[in-house]
């Protein structure tokens, strides 16, 4: 799940910057990555530290069982494993600079399961997670548990940051384009 603080022209500006200047290219992403960390906290410690209810009913150590051999759910994994990332690939207008991804398998299972859960036990799975939240899984639609919303509640606390931190990344460009030219 992803949502974006969309700037038109970012993708253009990094690719000059990587072109001339290398070393400012991976400041201003250590920069952005840095700027993101503390929400990347704030959603990461929104997981819970048990899937469900009991226990018993997801796998905690590191071995998979049942058939469709789920990873386990560790609720401090699912905690610190929330890490900001930086891409600056296309899909079609749009950029996508700056996400957070849940790194650990087991609490990404847990946010995003539901949209295509067929079976009587995929359906009763996904209706156990659902049980704390108001929301409910609808077939079909991409979902999530945690991430979307809490970096949706929280998006406040980097975009000032963000912002300023492509404005520096704008001037480094532009004033090397004025230098070339």
């Amino acid at each position: 799940m992803t949502i974006r603080f969309e700037v038109y022209g970012v993708q253009k500006a990094v690719a000059e910057l990587r072109k001339y200047d290398r070393s400012m290219y991976d400041t201003i992403i250590k920069d952005l990555k840095n700027v993101a960390t503390p929400l990347a906290t704030k959603v990461g410690a929104k997981f819970p530290d048990t899937p469900f209810r009991r226990v018993s009913n997801w796998h905690t150590t590191n071995e998979r069982k049942g058939a469709v051999k789920f990873p386990p759910y560790v609720g401090s994994k699912a905690k610190s494993k929330v890490k900001p990332t930086i891409s600056t690939s296309t899909r079609g207008n749009r950029v996508g600079l700056l996400r957070l991804q849940q790194l650990d398998g087991g609490a990404q299972i847990y946010d995003s399961a539901g949209s295509k859960a067929s079976t009587k036990a995929g359906m009763r799975f996904v209706s156990n997670l659902d049980k704390p939240y108001s929301t409910k899984s609808a077939k079909g639609k991409t979902r999530s548990r945690v991430m979307f919303p809490e970096t949706q509640k929280n998006m406040g606390m980097i975009q000032e940051s963000i912002s300023k931190s492509i404005e520096k990344l704008n001037k480094v460009v532009q004033d090397h384009i004025q230098r070339a030219a």
